[in-house]
């Protein structure tokens, strides 16, 4: 079992963000929010965070890329290829009540639902080391990436660990998005440790 707790929009966190009282941004396509659009990448570097929130580069960069798109029983997929934290992903992603899952797990990744809450586990069925609840935060916030400053939604996880003893408390798994742009920013973390993991956004564009 690995032992970072993540719930991947594949792919953050956030660590540098105000408040505004704005309410939610119309838009009629959780696809056009996220700008999944076929051609369109976008990469990021990793920090780690002491719980006393001091910053350091962590080492690692990543990338997402929409290589194409695929039909299978009449229902149009993305193909989004990448890493998280150094390793390889390859999944299929697909729009449903302005909510975005994976194929064919349906694993939601991101919604703009606020009445839309979910638990995940965390670990082997017969060992589940942690519980997670996700929703999405109604208030929207500015993030502060090297890509630049992005009014964001949070697609907010609260993980609480079930083992007895556990040092480190409750943790966070944010993914924020911001329309037109797509992923700005995730926060996931290893369990064993006390530090966070941010991953921000360093650019992003159309394959040429």
């Amino acid at each position: 079992m690995k032992n970072y707790i993540t719930f991947i929009s594949l792919v953050a966190f956030t660590g540098f963000y105000a408040c505004s009282d704005e309410e939610l941004p119309p838009t009629t396509s959780v696809i056009e929010f996220t700008n999944l659009k076929v051609g369109n990448y976008w990469v990021y570097d990793w920090y780690e965070i002491t719980p006393d929130g001091q910053a350091s580069p962590f080492n690692l960069k990543d990338s997402l890329t929409i290589e194409g798109d695929t039909l299978i029983s009449g229902r149009r997929y993305l193909i989004r290829t990448g890493t998280f934290l150094g390793n390889l992903r390859r999944e299929l992603v697909f729009d449903s009540a302005n909510s975005l899952y994976t194929y064919p797990s349906r694993e939601l990744i991101f919604t703009l639902d606020t009445s839309l809450e979910i638990t995940k586990n965390f670990g082997p069925e017969e060992n589940i080391i942690a519980v997670g609840t996700y929703s999405l935060e109604n208030t929207p916030t500015i993030v502060d990436v090297p890509a630049g400053l992005f009014e964001c939604l949070t697609y907010a996880g609260t993980i609480e660990s079930l083992q007895s003893g556990y040092l480190y408390g409750t943790r966070h798994n944010d993914h924020q998005y911001s329309s037109t742009i797509g992923l700005v920013s995730m926060r996931t973390y290893y369990h064993s440790s006390p530090n966070d993991l941010e991953m921000r956004l360093v650019k992003y564009g159309q394959v040429n």
